[in-house]
């Protein structure tokens, strides 16, 4: 209603003008001051129904007061001019009722823009607090979501580890009777399915030395003795070593020659013996090798340790 309060202003002054005297050059200015500025703040949201009314309103009491109140006072004398109540009193009757009424519509909108004020600032005190409810429940969230990430991760490492286990715990079991080559030839196919190497040996120990017992890929270097270099560095840390090797050929039965660029050593210990060493697996890789499933292996190879050295000690080979 910023529009209208302006206008309001104009109309007893205008009232004035046209009652008592001509309206000035300067006076004209004022008036389209008013006029402007109305103008500037009409809100056609809020407005726009009383436009046409007020438009209408204003231009007919322009019209009565120019064409047929004057007409009417200009032919009375001065004396009695002077002495109407209306040309004595009227205009001030009229000034003070639109002061009045232009104070209480300053006090009304006063109060509501208090209210609005009040209101905004609630809305953005209840949308900080919705906001920072929000970021709290998305932290939450996500740290739940981490934590379910953790256990789904740990499920399926010791789910991996269960099958792991049960497949070399079955494989002991079918190969249990058989010679040392036999089960060692199993367990590298064994471990083929699971890491994928391209070549593998399997040596066992004996005086210090690594005979080739069982072959994956290699048929060439069966029955072939070894000793010193990565073998003996593995047997002497008794745990799973990785070490990535320079380029070198190998002939492989049926397949082009292959360059492997890491060899994964697994020395097989018997903690019931002390930790010695009965025998290593040797496994060549063309890529790193998966290094979620070497821990679970490194972790078996105690148990199949203990199994080589009860079959070997039950041949009299111990």
């Amino acid at each position: 209603m910023r529009s209208l309060s302006i206008l309001s202003w104009m109309l007893p002054f205008l009232t004035i003008q046209v009652f008592f005297r001509r309206i000035e050059a300067s006076e004209l200015g004022v008036y389209g001051v008013f006029l402007t500025s109305a103008i500037s703040f009409y809100d056609s949201a809020r407005e726009s129904r009383w436009a046409l009314g007020i438009f209408i309103a204003y231009t007919s009491l322009a019209l009565v007061f120019q064409h047929v109140l004057r007409p009417i006072l200009a032919i009375g004398e001065e004396s009695i001019v002077l002495h109407l109540p209306l040309m004595q009193f009227g205009w001030k009757f009229l000034f003070t009722a639109w002061s009045i009424l232009i104070l209480v519509l300053l006090n009304r909108k006063e109060r509501l823009l208090n209210t609005l004020m009040v209101q905004e600032r609630d809305l953005r005190v209840s949308q900080e607090k919705a906001m920072k409810d929000l970021e709290q429940a998305r932290a939450e969230a996500e740290a739940r979501y981490a934590e379910a990430r953790r256990f789904q991760a740990e499920l399926a490492r010791e789910v991996a580890r269960t099958t792991l286990t049960a497949r070399y715990e079955a494989l002991m079991r079918d190969q249990y009777g058989n010679s040392l080559p036999d089960f060692l030839r199993a367990l590298l196919e064994s471990l083929q399915d699971d890491l994928g190497f391209v070549a593998g040996l399997a040596y066992q120990v004996k005086d210090g030395a690594y005979e080739v017992v069982a072959t994956y890929a290699l048929p060439q270097y069966q029955g072939r003795v070894f000793s010193g270099g990565l073998l003996e560095t593995a047997t002497a840390l008794k745990k799973t070593y990785l070490v990535a090797i320079p380029p070198r050929t190998l002939p492989l039965k049926t397949l082009a020659t292959l360059k492997p660029q890491y060899a994964l050593y697994l020395p097989i210990s018997v903690e019931i013996a002390q930790g010695q060493v009965v025998a290593v697996i040797e496994l060549l890789f063309l890529s790193k090798p998966d290094s979620e499933k070497i821990p679970i292996l490194d972790a078996l190879l105690p148990r199949i340790g203990t199994y080589i050295w009860m079959q070997l000690k039950s041949l009299n080979h111990v």
